[in-house]
């Protein structure tokens, strides 16, 4: 129970929950989001469904625990919770509607993704449109709910950890710092580097700013292929191990190492600029497949991933003027 410095009374944040179970509404899910305001990467929400008899201690707004004590009660809340589930709206998503609309899809999706059907809905600040579920909207919400602070957590700490992810990819810009917020330091490698993929294009700071790549030079055509292809896999739910990694004494190299379901997969990209005669995948025949597997085999022994299963997967990416095309082939070759 927390006080409040205004009234110098104590705040108990199972007051909604404990008014909605006398009422009989056994499942409530409280609904937050983290990610609104930042200039690059996802909007997510979280929809989470206490377990009246085992509340986690400690949960309160996101914004008010340090880094440490959300990873602690973000494990807690996935241990002790009926359930909980996440919508994620990617900033490309964004940039074709707008952050309201977008905010409001994740919550959907959070919403859609649990097991447990909630009764009633206890979300952060305003109401959103949705006439299936019973909700009631608290300002300051995760302040004030359990049930609402829980889902800022799980929110937080999902979102953090993909834009932990995505400075893996961008190092320049330091998201690992702001998590993609509007701070000087991030304005000024915006400034400096131009936008990556991984920013929100029609957002004030970053609309109107070219990204600062030559897609005609072959070696930038490439790499900048290459980033957007862990981009993609982010989204996929890969974990990025390695980019660039040269095994075998720098014989060969491999573009990406990633992770997902306990399989390791070795990922080859290959980008294309301009419309014409085939299509980039087909540029890894079978000398380049050789070359790859005899990689992954260098790498499998240098790294010992515990014999762990593994595949090769081909990233296709093909520019068209501003934009791009993205085909993600699993299981493309055999070793």
């Amino acid at each position: 129970m927390l006080k409040d410095k205004r009234l110098d009374e104590p705040i108990d944040l199972l007051s909604y929950e404990k008014q909605l179970w006398t009422n009989g509404v056994k499942t409530i899910a409280g609904i937050d989001e983290a990610g609104r305001g930042p200039l690059a990467g996802p909007v997510v929400a979280a929809a989470v469904i206490l377990d009246q008899r085992e509340i986690p201690e400690g949960v309160n707004d996101s914004k008010k625990l340090t880094a440490k004590n959300r990873d602690i009660l973000f494990d807690l809340i996935k241990e002790k919770s009926v359930d909980y589930s996440t919508g994620i709206v990617w900033q490309d998503e964004i940039d074709k509607s707008d952050i309201l609309r977008s905010t409001h899809l994740a919550m959907r999706k959070a919403i859609g993704s649990l097991k447990e059907k909630p009764e009633h809905l206890l979300i952060d600040g305003r109401r959103f449109p949705d006439k299936i579920f019973k909700q009631t909207a608290i300002i300051s919400g995760d302040s004030l709910s359990a049930s609402i602070a829980s889902a800022s957590i799980i929110a937080k700490v999902t979102r953090d950890r993909i834009m932990l992810q995505i400075s893996k990819i961008y190092p320049e810009y330091e998201f690992e710092k702001h998590k993609g917020y509007g701070t000087s330091l991030h304005i000024n490698r915006i400034n400096q580097f131009g936008p990556s993929p991984a920013h929100r294009h029609t957002f004030k700071r970053v609309k109107g700013i070219k990204p600062k790549v030559n897609l005609n030079d072959p070696k930038q055509l490439g790499k900048y292929g290459e980033k957007i292809a862990c981009l993609e896999l982010i989204k996929e739910g890969y974990e990025i191990l390695e980019q660039n990694y040269w095994a075998g004494g720098r014989e060969y190299e491999l573009d990406i190492v990633v992770k997902k379901d306990n399989a390791v997969v070795f990922v080859e990209v290959k980008s294309k600029y301009h419309e014409g005669f085939g299509e980039p995948e087909q540029w890894v025949g079978e000398k380049k497949q050789a070359q790859i597997s005899k990689a992954a085999q260098s790498y499998l022994m240098e790294k010992n991933p515990d014999g762990e299963e593994y595949r090769f997967d081909v990233i296709a990416i093909k520019f068209l003027n501003d934009n791009y095309r993205i085909k993600h082939i699993i299981d493309a070759f055999r070793s």
